[in-house]
């Protein structure tokens, strides 16, 4: 019975240690920017924009985290484009952990242009 008892005490606390250390990898490895933010599942690759109103982003993140988010020309127009005429909108994520941004509207082109969103180091 002693060593029965001795053997279940030993894997228990085998079982104890395994756990913290494997919940300190794990938790080592989660970085603290890892999945701050989203932003909602209607913006995709090659969508269009309505031209001529205002640009309304959203999405969802964790409260306090600061959102950018930045319309660049495509590639074929980045050259004749500075940095002031690029849009660039940013807000803080609400307590309900949603966030909204309004980037000014825009004249119809045929050019492509990217969305970049980010907060930190996480960029979508």
């Amino acid at each position: 019975m002693r060593s029965s008892a001795m053997q279940l005490r030993i894997s228990i606390s085998f079982l104890v240690v395994f756990s913290v250390v494997f919940f300190s990898i794990t938790r080592a490895s989660f970085h603290a920017d890892s999945l701050l933010f989203s932003v909602n599942k209607i913006f995709s690759d090659d969508m269009v924009l309505q031209s001529d109103q205002p640009i309304h982003i959203w999405g969802k993140g964790l409260p306090g985290k600061t959102i950018q988010v930045q319309l660049v020309p495509g590639v074929t127009l980045k050259a004749s484009i500075n940095k002031s005429q690029r849009q660039f909108a940013k807000t803080i994520v609400k307590q309900d952990s949603s966030w909204s941004v309004y980037l000014p509207s825009q004249m119809a082109n045929a050019q492509p242009q990217s969305l970049q969103i980010g907060s930190g180091n996480q960029k979508l």
